[in-house]
């Protein structure tokens, strides 16, 4: 599995409960628009814009993580049958 370091380093700088909140935001939304992003970021009380930045890549690394994990399984599958 391809680690994306910025996942990590960016992970670092939130609280539990930001991760979670994260992670539970991405299941029901893989691709938020700026304006979610910028309403998460809100909600949080951080006027930074790198954080911003940082948020979506964040989002953008989880999508390319989701579509090697997809693409592994489906080589998995071929190899397998």
């Amino acid at each position: 599995m391809t680690a994306y370091i910025g996942i990590a380093i960016f992970e670092e700088k939130l609280t539990n409960d930001q991760r979670q909140y994260l992670r539970e935001y991405y299941k029901m939304n893989k691709n938020p628009g700026q304006k979610q992003i910028y309403q998460i970021v809100k909600q949080w009380n951080i006027n930074d814009f790198d954080f911003f930045m940082d948020l979506i890549e964040w989002f953008f690394d989880q999508n390319l993580e989701d579509i090697e994990r997809e693409g592994r399984r489906l080589i998995a599958c071929r190899i397998g049958a």
